[in-house]
């Protein structure tokens, strides 16, 4: 946000930075947000637990660790069949057959 445009709508020096200020602020809590995206959610669960009766509480939490851990394997079964090399692909991943298979 640039102190001229701020100054063109009638904002004194004070307010431009109080705005400024203010700005910034929200920018670095993006950044913070972006940095360490499942932040959010965890400040969201927190809030939840704590309305929650303990047994609720726990099966929340299992039913959250199980798509977690389901969703760190497929991410691994993926990157591992990325790297795979097979006849129909070839050593560089291609679609294109091996010199020997053809």
């Amino acid at each position: 946000m640039k102190g001229y445009e701020l100054e063109a709508l009638g904002l004194t020096r004070d307010q431009i930075r109080a705005v400024q200020s203010i700005h910034g602020a929200d920018l670095e809590r993006a950044k913070l947000s972006a940095a360490n995206p499942t932040r959010p959610m965890i400040e969201a669960l927190t809030a939840i637990a704590k309305l929650l009766p303990q047994d609720a509480l726990q099966n929340v939490l299992v039913y959250a660790t199980t798509l977690y851990n389901k969703d760190k394997d497929k991410n691994k079964v993926k990157a591992i069949d990325d790297k795979t090399t097979t006849p129909e692909r070839g050593n560089d991943g291609g679609s294109e057959a091996p010199e020997a298979i053809k």
